[in-house]
């Protein structure tokens, strides 16, 4: 019983700390989501803008839909990506 206590400490401290050893990913944006329909709707606001335009957009639709609206890495105050590219945005978007 001893021995099970004391893994089982071990294994939660372990997952305690688990954070600390995580890496960060660089994503090349951040994603609000809105309403809760059982359909979604994806809005992606343009490089040059944030989500914000979308706003009346998505009241309008929240209430029978799921709005999900991305804003772009180094627009309308978001941290920069490094080295960014339409390849890794479209990498992302996929996954």
């Amino acid at each position: 019983m001893k021995k099970a206590l004391f893994w089982l400490s071990i294994a939660y401290l372990m997952f305690q700390s688990a954070p600390v050893w995580a890496q960060t990913i660089d994503v090349p944006f951040e994603i609000k989501k809105t309403g809760t329909g059982n359909q979604s709707l994806i809005f992606i606001s343009g490089f040059a803008s944030s989500g914000d335009v979308w706003k009346a957009t998505t009241a309008h639709f929240e209430t029978e839909f799921t709005c999900y609206t991305f804003k772009m890495a180094g627009f309308a105050g978001i941290k920069p990506q490094k080295d960014p590219s339409f390849e890794k945005l479209k990498n992302y978007l996929l996954i």
